[in-house]
């Protein structure tokens, strides 16, 4: 197995409430992840438990509080400014709301020569041309404003820029939410198209199991600003191992009576004072005295998953814990 291409080791990212005195919140916390040359991993989790914060962090718009982000073996956690400016080509990060994400007084044109200036890069109508075909949008785009093109117009055009520079990793940040879902297919096949034309990896941040199921290789599902559960997208997403896991895919439209509902009980744990031990035992029906008492590790259970679970669906309860946590 060659190298990775980004390896996240212990990453933390917090931020202060409101000004001095009013805590600390846990965006991140702890978290370990692997991406592959050329791989497509998917990010899936509940709005708030840190996906955007960890998406923008890999790009230094959030820093890092401590742990370690490699890309190719070299430590980027800290980069003095050059080596920032050529992180940042290596990985480009591409925006939730196509909207916003696009200067309104831009032309298509300059939009698609602003990284590339930054980049101190020369490029003809022609180079821009080839980069808006890439995303099946016409050279008569080149001339247009973002208010004149639909939504999935406008995410194709952030594309094209976010592709402009050729990226090692691109960094997806929900790339089809709130689209039609005949455009979200449509963005979702010129991604595929796109991977299998170069050699870039993604890394795709979204609450869409089925777009997940659509695109990815590999799947690590988020609670609380951690990794549960991690692995080959049909494995996990088809018979998962961590409760949490479990009650989001039970969340999925499905044929009537495929799959039973898990209902959650209670909300999502304030970031600003996560729960001892597991995160998740606050909701989780399989909770016992030692989920409160010790953090599960990310722990392989098969082959090519890891599962952060005292109690994982692949391993029997013990009976010899006593007590739901509270």
């Amino acid at each position: 197995m060659s190298d990775p291409l980004l390896v996240v080791d212990q990453l933390q990212v917090h931020f202060r409430a409101g000004g001095r005195g009013r805590g600390v919140v846990h965006a991140v916390d702890g978290l370990d992840l692997v991406v592959g040359v050329s791989e497509f991993v998917g990010i899936i989790g509940e709005s708030g438990c840190g996906k955007s914060t960890l998406g923008k962090t890999l790009v230094h718009v959030n820093q890092p509080t401590s742990g370690r982000i490699l890309l190719r073996g070299d430590d980027v956690t800290s980069p003095d400014r050059e080596r920032l400016r050529r992180l940042r080509r290596e990985i480009q990060f591409m925006f939730q709301d196509p909207h916003s994400s696009l200067n309104p007084r831009f032309t298509t044109r300059e939009i698609l020569k602003e990284p590339l200036i930054a980049n101190r890069i020369s490029a003809t109508d022609k180079d821009l041309a080839r980069m808006l075909d890439r995303v099946a949008l016409p050279e008569s785009a080149l001339d247009r404003y973002p208010h004149e093109f639909s939504g999935g117009q406008r995410q194709r055009i952030g594309l094209a820029r976010a592709m402009a520079l050729d990226p090692d990793l691109l960094i997806l940040d929900e790339p089809v939410s709130g689209l039609d879902v005949s455009v979200q297919a449509q963005v979702l096949n010129l991604l595929s198209e796109i991977r299998r034309e170069g050699n870039a990896a993604f890394l795709m941040i979204t609450h869409d199991l089925e777009v997940v199921k659509h695109s990815a290789d590999r799947v690590a599902v988020m609670y609380l600003g951690v990794i549960v559960e991690e692995g080959p997208v049909a494995e996990v997403l088809d018979d998962p191992a961590h409760p949490y896991t479990r009650a989001l895919v039970s969340a999925t439209p499905s044929a009537p009576g495929a799959r039973e509902r898990i209902v959650l009980a209670g909300e999502l744990p304030s970031p600003l004072s996560p729960p001892s031990g597991c995160r998740f035992r606050t909701r989780c029906w399989k909770a016992r005295s030692i989920c409160a008492e010790r953090t599960p590790a990310l722990e392989a259970a098969g082959a090519l998953r890891r599962v952060a679970c005292h109690f994982p669906e692949t391993r029997p309860d013990s009976a010899s814990d006593e007590g739901v946590s509270a």
